[in-house]
């Protein structure tokens, strides 16, 4: 505080008369309290110092902080090599017992006044934590010499957060705070807060669509509406690296490894540089043990890709796509086409993310009709080969898409892939029995068994589940309020 006359001096003298803001105040006081003093120690002021024996000088003023529990007195977590801790005697030095012993010597320097604090309140639950043994002593020595308990009396008990409002409405002058903003948040009237589930304000949109953002969204829309509308990004087990040497193929490694390959002799190239790149990027095991991967790595699909013949020829250049229906255009390239049509291969059994872009691509497919291209699509996988003909209403059928994409991107759509696949399935084999439909529905939401490496879909990480408390619908997503029209081939 005595360097307050040379501010105030300093200010006459530069003919300042204007208002201080309170930051700049706060950052002259910081940067005044961090400097250290030319003086030495007890030059007058503020002293910050640790508790070192023999240094008890008398204070008017005596604060100690952090008398946490466990943390003061300290533990003394010997070595394994410390003989004196392994073989203690009488007399030996104990750290615990000298910081008893400063606590005391702190005690008898404080003159006037003895200010004692600890963290008495978890930061995640509120839950009380007790404080330092020494404390708890000094308050029992209190109550036995006053008769009783003096806590209440003594102990200050502050909020667990810093804008709690008995800091602000002046009943404790102890708990009071000087923060400006959080003294005029309280300040303002209370506000009924808008409910969390309900559509985000609709965004100028400027009519277009694109066509890989467009079958990419419907893969996972609550995914895809998080990351367009909420910039959140939830990291799932695929973005995590390994923590360990691979020694087997795991599930998702096996895959990879397939999907390489398999594009490498789709595209007429050499496996020898594939399957070094791999070793390099950690997916294979090392010696003889990799070796024998590489070889049965790809096999599987690879034969049964190789049965199509029209997997063989090269793929088309990528054709430009401009398709307008329900007051959007759906602008992109349509990639992977051959004359026989759009043909893509999966190293492993389809799942219904590939099933739904399967179908959307030969929707717009046969709705845009390129030259030269027959309005044909096959998915080539594990399981065998899925083949879809011409659709001469492919506009109609792609205008519902169109329609909900343009709600999912106010709200999440209660959509999901593997769910909504097993409840169209059951519902297009037997018309008349939607409940049966809503069970199958229901064993691929909450399955009662999962194999190893596998996962219920109400357990994934990409999900909200106020989408999920809407009421089970009896139709597909895409086709409400109609009766179901999913014309899906039978596999």
């Amino acid at each position: 505080m005595k360097r307050w006359p040379n501010w105030l001096s300093d200010a006459q003298l530069a003919a300042f008369e204007q208002p201080v803001a309170l930051p700049v105040v706060r950052d002259w006081l910081s940067r005044r309290l961090t400097l250290a003093s030319p003086s030495g120690f007890l030059s007058g002021g503020v002293t910050f110092c640790a508790m070192v024996p023999m240094r008890s000088i008398p204070f008017r003023l005596l604060c100690l902080i952090g008398m946490n529990d466990g943390a003061y007195p300290r533990d003394e977590r010997p070595v394994s090599f410390d003989l004196v801790a392994r073989h203690p005697r009488r007399g030996d030095r104990s750290r615990r017992f000298d910081d008893r012993y400063l606590f005391l010597e702190a005690i008898l320097s404080a003159r006037q006044t003895l200010y004692l604090s600890y963290v008495g309140q978890s930061a995640r639950s509120n839950e009380p934590l007790p404080p330092s043994p020494l404390l708890s002593e000094l308050l029992d020595t209190f109550a036995a010499m006053s008769g009783g308990d003096v806590s209440a009396r003594l102990v200050v008990r502050h909020p667990l957060q810093p804008f709690a409002p008995a800091c602000y409405d002046g009943r404790a002058p102890q708990l009071a705070s000087f923060e400006p903003t959080f003294a005029a948040a309280l300040a303002q009237p209370p506000a009924s807060p808008a409910p969390f589930a309900v559509p985000l304000p609709t965004r100028a949109a400027s009519g277009v669509v694109n066509l890989h953002d467009f079958i990419r969204f419907w893969k996972n829309p609550v995914r895809a509406w998080l990351a367009e509308r909420l910039a959140i990004r939830l990291i799932g087990s695929d973005d995590e690296l390994p923590v360990r040497e691979p020694f087997a193929l795991e599930r998702e490694a096996r895959q990879d490894v397939r999907r390489q390959l398999l594009e490498a002799m789709l595209h007429r190239q050499p496996l020898a540089p594939v399957q070094q790149r791999l070793v390099g990027a950690g997916l294979l095991p090392l010696t003889a043990l990799g070796l024998a991967r590489r070889r049965d790595g790809g096999q599987r699909p690879i034969c049964r890709a190789s049965a199509s013949a029209a997997l063989r020829d090269d793929t088309l250049p990528p054709q430009p796509v401009t398709l307008t229906l329900a007051g959007l255009t759906l602008t992109g390239e349509l990639t992977g086409l051959r004359p026989q049509g759009w043909l893509s291969v999966v190293p492993r059994m389809m799942n219904a993310s590939e099933r739904i872009e399967l179908w959307l691509t030969h929707l717009i497919l046969c709705a845009t009709r390129p030259a030269g291209v027959d309005c044909s699509s096959v998915l080539c996988h594990e399981g065998g080969n899925l083949t879809l003909t011409d659709e001469p209403a492919a506009a109609e059928l792609l205008t519902p898409w169109l329609v909900r994409w343009q709600q999912g991107q106010d709200q999440p759509l209660p959509f999901f892939g593997r769910t909504s696949w097993a409840y169209a399935e059951a519902l297009a084999a037997a018309p008349d029995l939607p409940q049966q439909a809503l069970q199958q529905a229901q064993s691929k939401w909450d399955p009662a068994f999962l194999p190893d490496g596998s996962m219920a879909q109400k357990d994934e990480r990409l999900r909200w589940r106020f989408a999920i408390r809407r009421r089970w619908t009896t139709r597909c997503l895409p086709c409400w309020p109609k009766p179901c029209c999913c014309r899906w081939p039978s596999v």
